[in-house]
C-alpha cells in the first residue's frame, strides 16, 4: 500500500529544493486549507512561484496541481489531515491559534467516531453497569477525566471511587475482587502505577477497562480497552488524546445511564435532595441491588436499543 500523501511529503522534506520545502511546509501546516485553495493561493501562501508548486506536485507522482489537490482532499476526508493539525509556532496570529486548536479538536472527534469499536463499547457498558464496585484510577494529566467520570457514575447512584496517588491506586487495586471493576484512564498509556494496578486487579479476578492510546503498554494489559489517540503524544500535543478520552467516557456513561435506567429513576430524587442539604446526613441507607445477573442472551449488543437491567432498592 502506498504511504499516505502527507506522510510522503513529510518524509521527503530533506530531499526537496529550498523553494519546494516552502511548499511542503505550507501543505503540512494546513492540509485542509491546501486541499481547498487554487494553485495561485498556495503559491502565494508558500512564497513561491506557481511553476514551483507544479514541480512539487509532479515530484509526488501527481499529473499537476488538480491531481495533487484531489489526492490531498481524499486524505483530509479520511482524517489524515485532522490528525496532523500543526502545533502553535512563533509568528502565529490569534486566528492561527484558534484555527489550529479547533482543527486538532475536531480531528480527534472525527477519529473517535471512525475508530470506536461498538462491540467493545457495548461490553464496557455492561461491565460498568453491573460492577459491584468501580475503582477509577488516573494520574497526572489524566486526572480531570477520571474525576469527571467518577462524578458521572455517582450521579447514576453507583458505588465508585477515584484514586490518583500511588499508594491509594495500588491499595485500591489490591482490594478488588470478582464483580469489581478497575477503570484506568491514561492519556499516555505508560503510567507505572496504573500498570501495576491492572496486574493486581487481574490477579484478583476483577474486570479492567483502560481508556488509553492503542498499542500502549496499558492497552496490551487490559481486558477491555477504549482507544484515546496516539501513544507518541507529547505534553504539547496531548489535546486530541484528552478529547477522545473525555468523549469516550461520556459515551460510556450515557450507555450506562440507559442500561441502569430503572435504578437511576429511583435514586435520582435522593441524590438531588442530598445535594440540596449538603453537609446533612441522609436517613436512607438502603443498598442498591440487581434482581439477578443477566445471562449471555441479555448482553448489550451494538446496533440495538439499550434496554434497562432489572434493579431494585
Amino acid at each position: 500500500m502506498q504511504p499516505a500523501i502527507l506522510d510522503r511529503v513529510s518524509a521527503a522534506v530533506s530531499d526537496l529544493s529550498k523553494s519546494e520545502r516552502l511548499v511542503a511546509k505550507a501543505v503540512l501546516d494546513d492540509p485542509v486549507l491546501s486541499s481547498r485553495e487554487n494553485i495561485a493561493d498556495l503559491a502565494r501562501r508558500a512564497g513561491v512561484s506557481q511553476p514551483t508548486v507544479f514541480r512539487f506536485c509532479r515530484r509526488f507522482g501527481c499529473n499537476g496541481f488538480p491531481d495533487f489537490k484531489q489526492t490531498l482532499a481524499a486524505s483530509v476526508d479520511l482524517g489524515e489531515g485532522m490528525r496532523r493539525a500543526p502545533g502553535i509556532r512563533t509568528g502565529d496570529s490569534v486566528g492561527d491559534i484558534v484555527r489550529k486548536v479547533v482543527l486538532s479538536a475536531s480531528g480527534a472527534l472525527k477519529d473517535l467516531q471512525r475508530d470506536l469499536d461498538e462491540t467493545v463499547l457495548a461490553r464496557c457498558v455492561d461491565v460498568v453497569s453491573q460492577a459491584r464496585r468501580v475503582v477509577i484510577c488516573a494520574q497526572g494529566a489524566s486526572r480531570p477525566e477520571g474525576q469527571d467520570f467518577r462524578y458521572q457514575l455517582l450521579s447514576l447512584g453507583m458505588a465508585c471511587e477515584f484514586h490518583s496517588d500511588p499508594q491509594s491506586v495500588l491499595s485500591a487495586a489490591a482490594s478488588l475482587r470478582q464483580e469489581d471493576l478497575l477503570l484506568v484512564i491514561s492519556l499516555y498509556g505508560t503510567d507505572r502505577d496504573c500498570l501495576s494496578a491492572v496486574d493486581l486487579a487481574l490477579t484478583n479476578g476483577a474486570f479492567t477497562i483502560c481508556v488509553c492510546p492503542k498499542n500502549s503498554p496499558l492497552a496490551t494489559k487490559s481486558v477491555l480497552m477504549l482507544a484515546c489517540g496516539s501513544s507518541n503524544a507529547t505534553d504539547d500535543d496531548l489535546l486530541p488524546n484528552a478529547i477522545r478520552a473525555k468523549a469516550s467516557l461520556k459515551i460510556l456513561s450515557g450507555g450506562v445511564s440507559l442500561r441502569r435506567a430503572e435504578l437511576v429513576r429511583q435514586v435520582s430524587p435522593k441524590i438531588r435532595n442530598a445535594l440540596k442539604a449538603l453537609g446533612q446526613p441522609s436517613d436512607d441507607s438502603q443498598s442498591l441491588q440487581k434482581d439477578s445477573s443477566p445471562d449471555d442472551n441479555g448482553a448489550l449488543k451494538p446496533g440495538e436499543p439499550i434496554t434497562s437491567l432489572g434493579w431494585k432498592l
